[in-house]
Parts: C-alpha cells; sequence; structure tokens
C-alpha cells in the first residue's frame, strides 16, 4: 500500500499560505513547526520544545554557510520534528534528503496519519520498482508538494534517483541514526562513505 495521506488539504493551503506572508523568523518558525513536524497536542498547537527550537533556528540561519550542524538528543527526542520542519519551512530551495539505516522509520515517517505528511515520501529496498519509479517522479516534479525524502544509503547510488534530485534540487542533507555508525564501526553499511562525495 502507498503513503497514507492526512486529508485536510484546505486547513494545510491555509498554514501555507500565511507562513509565506509572514516575513518575520518568529512566525515562521512557529507556523512551519505546526503544520509539518507531524507533532500533535491534544491541548491546542504544538508547541517545539527549546532545543528544537534552536536547532530549526540555527539550521534555517546558517544554510549557506555549509556547514555540518550535529543534534544530538536521546531516542524520542523530538530529532524528526527538527528536520520535518526545516524541510517544510525550505522547500523552496529544492528538497531535503534523510538517510536512514532503518526502513521501520522511513515507512513510518512517511505515512504517519498527521499533518505534514503530505510532503513525505520514502524509498527502500523492498518497495517495488513501479512505486519508487513514481516516487522519482514526484520528486522531479517541484510543484507536486514534496519536500522530504526519506531514503538509504544504497539508494543513494541509483542512477535515476541521482537524476531526479539534480534536476529537483536539493535544499540539505540529513543523516539520521548517525551513532549506528560509531557503535557499528566503518564496515556498517560501507555506502554511508560516499555521503560526502554524492553531497559534492
Amino acid at each position: 500500500p502507498g503513503p497514507v495521506r492526512f486529508r485536510q488539504e484546505s486547513k494545510y493551503i491555509q498554514q501555507l499560505q500565511k507562513l509565506e506572508e509572514s516575513d518575520d523568523l518568529e512566525s515562521r518558525l512557529l507556523l512551519g513547526f505546526q503544520s509539518f513536524s507531524g507533532v500533535f497536542d491534544p491541548a491546542g498547537p504544538a508547541q517545539p520544545h527549546p532545543h528544537q527550537e534552536d536547532a530549526i533556528r540555527q539550521m534555517i540561519e546558517r544554510r549557506d554557510q555549509s556547514e555540518v550542524l550535529a543534534v544530538v538528543r536521546a531516542t524520542g527526542g523530538g530529532k524528526s520534528a527538527i528536520y520535518k520542519t526545516v524541510a517544510g519551512l525550505e522547500k523552496q530551495w529544492g528538497i531535503t534528503v534523510v538517510v536512514s539505516p532503518l526502513i521501520s522509520l522511513m515507512t513510518d515517517q512517511a505515512q504517519e496519519r498527521r499533518p505534514g505528511s503530505e510532503g513525505i515520501r520514502s524509498l527502500d529496498s523492498i518497495m517495488r520498482a513501479s512505486s519508487r519509479s513514481a516516487i522519482y517522479a514526484e520528486i522531479a516534479e517541484s510543484g507536486r508538494g514534496v519536500h522530504l525524502l526519506l531514503t538509504s544509503p544504497e539508494r543513494l547510488a541509483d542512477a535515476e534517483l541521482v537524476s531526479a534530485l539534480m534536476e529537483r534540487g536539493v535544499a540539505r542533507v540529513v543523516v539520521d541514526e548517525g551513532h549506528l555508525l560509531s557503535q557499528w564501526g566503518t564496515g556498517f553499511r560501507p555506502l554511508y562513505r560516499r555521503l560526502p562525495q554524492v553531497v559534492e
């Protein structure tokens, strides 16, 4: 089955319009978090934690500085909400690519029944070729609304995907679950070592 889409298009569009009309970063950050993070608060509009707000702000303010930023938090610390928010806020600069070693994590993020999942897609090794090709087409067409792609390092060796990403433009690359690299050594998923070349 394909990704589950949250069906509140009118509310989503209204939020996007508010973002476009807002010039100050504070308002854009808050609206972006509520629109794209996937965080649901039954008590009212979702609010970012201080560490999330700080990370989002730094990623946006330092986007043109070609720096590597590290966000280190425990599992469940809200890291995915950070890159989801930034990807949604800055989709005019291109797509955000999240590299993850865990298929289950990628699938869950792309199929969330929450606002903000509309523009998220995942690519993994167990997908049918026809499904992958459909996602490649969505990525290449900037007007289709895909702003975040979750994939594995192995998928980034796929020439068809690289071509789609180059046609669309990549805003940033996020390496998720990076602690696994230090825990399992350089022999774990060797294609991680090619990421700097892929980024260049």
